[in-house]
């Protein structure tokens, strides 16, 4: 049986129109009641810098400090329910593109926002672009200055202090180099009473001893270690131990100072010089004599004679 297609359209016509109208309205139904437009904020989306090594490649580096405050931002996005529901700070893409900016200078860079779906749209953002400044990439070697902090008790002294280097190596904006005059490490003396080590950060210091901070610098090594050689000290008396002194006068201190552990130097009362001939001394000429001390005690200056006829 043959039917053609206009009786086909056409058959129980009034049926069909109501199916189509309930579809409209359930269609309706859905998308304004159970799915409206909607929208919502988003907080503290990450803005991601990309392409940082297109600059190195080029010995460019961006020159200014930027804040964690800088990196993040807050949008405010448009869509279905269910989708803006769904948006979060992880599933939101913020971007800063370097790679059309290798050139030194202040650059203004747009921001591309991605979302997760593209039925959602940005109605708000707390940020439109991101500001660098691109410098010329430098690297300069600094020597380390050890600077003493805090006081330690009494009778207790510094005998030396050593950093683990010698020189460190900063790399980052030329103009930022300049800037510094030297690098320091501090080191924190208070209550020591033996000696120690202590690992730390610099401080970078401008010729007009501003620090500077807030800027991005690649320091090798990152930190550096301090040994300090911290003793107990006490003055005691000099004895002098010399042959053929007979008729000459001898010229030196009366007291020498030790340094310590203090338990050793508690049972020190006084010290003498080794055995020296005064006949082979040259007369009125400062020298050097050697002092007795026990085996970890050290003295403060060299102990100075002068032989006068």
């Amino acid at each position: 049986m043959k039917i053609s297609v206009s009786r086909l359209l056409t058959r129980n016509i009034g049926l069909k129109l109501l199916s189509l109208l309930l579809a409209i309205f359930f269609w309706y139904y859905v998308v304004a009641f159970l799915n409206p437009q909607t929208e919502a904020t988003i907080y503290n989306v990450p803005i991601v810098v990309s392409n940082y090594s297109m600059l190195t490649e080029h010995s460019l580096v961006v020159s200014n400090s930027i804040d964690d405050s800088d990196k993040s931002m807050n949008i405010t996005i448009r869509g279905p329910r269910s989708m803006v529901k769904r948006a979060n700070n992880k599933n939101i893409s913020v971007i800063a593109d370097l790679s059309n900016y290798l050139s030194v200078g202040t650059h203004v860079i747009p921001l591309n926002i991605q979302l997760p779906s593209a039925d959602l749209s940005v109605v708000k953002q707390t940020v439109d672009n991101f500001s660098v400044n691109i410098d010329t990439l430098a690297t300069k070697k600094f020597p380390v200055l050890v600077v003493q902090e805090g006081k330690m008790p009494a009778d207790y002294v510094l005998y030396s202090h050593a950093p683990s280097v010698g020189e460190v190596t900063i790399s980052g904006a030329q103009n930022t180099l300049l800037t510094i005059d030297r690098v320091e490490v501090p080191i924190n003396l208070t209550g020591a009473t033996a000696s120690f080590t202590q690992t730390n950060g610099y401080k970078l210091l401008s010729g007009n001893d501003v620090e500077i901070t807030n800027v991005e610098l690649n320091i090798s090594p990152e930190q550096v270690s301090v040994t300090a050689e911290v003793y107990y000290a006490k003055t005691v008396p000099v004895q002098i131990n010399a042959t053929n002194a007979d008729g000459k006068t001898i010229d030196c201190p009366d007291e020498v100072t030790l340094f310590g552990t203090k338990d050793v130097l508690d049972n020190i009362s006084s010290v003498a010089t080794v055995e020296f001939n005064v006949s082979y001394i040259k007369r009125r000429v400062l020298t050097e004599i050697k002092l007795d001390l026990p085996a970890g005690v050290l003295q403060k200056d060299k102990f100075m004679i002068n032989v006068i006829e």
